[in-house]
């Protein structure tokens, strides 16, 4: 059975939306976390008291990293479904909403792989740029329809 059958368009729009949804807090919530305490696979434990690592050559510094580029994430993913759902409520083209969710949930990968392997500078900005495209255009969007009702 497709996505969508036996849906209305708004239907439709919304289960894309669930769909990328998922897969893009999925890709922030699977990058590799280290807790106090836990043994991950080549991460080794993490001290309990001075916050070294044991057993490892990954260091503090790199699970500050993880912790910013999962933070980071959420700060762009969480207003993304908030948008993506308002906007979804407008009954766009289901292909439209397509285009837009798969955009952002590419733009947000690439950007926390990008983070997470401090790749050169331009790579996370423009991955970054790309995600928020969607979100500016959705935001865009959510304005216009509403405009008349001011």
């Amino acid at each position: 059975m497709c996505w969508g059958t036996g849906m209305g368009k708004q239907g439709q729009v919304l289960s894309r939306l669930h769909l990328w949804g998922y897969l893009t807090l999925l890709g922030a919530v699977s990058a590799p976390s280290n807790r106090e305490g836990q043994q991950h696979p080549g991460m080794g434990t993490l001290a309990r008291r001075d916050g070294r690592q044991q057993g490892s050559l990954v260091g503090r510094s790199n699970l500050i990293s993880l912790f910013r580029a999962h933070r980071n994430d959420m700060e762009n993913i969480f207003p993304f479904l908030f948008l993506g759902a308002i906007y979804s409520l407008l009954d766009p083209s289901p292909t439209v909403a397509r285009i837009h969710f798969f955009i952002f949930c590419m733009g947000r990968i690439i950007h926390t792989i990008a983070y997470l392997l401090q790749l050169k500078a331009p790579t996370r900005s423009v991955a970054y740029s790309v995600a928020q495209l969607p979100c500016f255009s959705m935001a865009l969007q959510i304005l216009l329809a509403t405009t008349p009702y001011w």
